[in-house]
């Protein structure tokens, strides 16, 4: 029990972590929501959001250079399981946004908020201690 409870905590704090990282970039994307208002070419911004994504990924190990997940096959599982829930959280965001009448950015989209996620956990499971 005390295992199961670990594992989950570990899962919980990779998602908290990527949550914020998420979050800090939407409002940096925000402050830009000029140059994103109208998006002309989505692969050169599923491009820009993977960059965002590895930078995150780098910044989040400098402050955290141990993952939080130290099972290989939890850390596995965190790469896909991870980035698909904090891409509902952006999709929440983003439609409480979208109520209150508030410009969307990419990121609050699910698939560039799965792609930057991805990104950061992917760099997060390559260079963690």
């Amino acid at each position: 029990m005390e295992a199961l409870l670990e594992a989950l905590l570990q899962f919980v704090s990779e998602l908290l972590l990527q949550a914020l990282f998420e979050i800090i970039a939407e409002v940096g994307y925000r402050q830009f929501k000029l140059t994103f208002e109208r998006q002309r070419y989505p692969l050169l911004s599923a491009f820009g959001i993977v960059l965002s994504g590895c930078v995150a990924g780098g910044i989040s190990l400098w402050l955290f250079p141990h993952g939080f997940i130290h099972n290989p096959i939890f850390r596995l599982i965190n790469l896909i399981v991870t980035p698909l829930l904090a891409g509902l959280m952006m999709v929440f965001i983003g439609e409480q946004r979208k109520k209150r009448g508030q410009f969307l950015v990419a990121i609050d989209r699910f698939n560039y908020a799965v792609i930057f996620a991805f990104s950061m956990a992917f760099v997060r499971l390559s260079f963690a201690i």
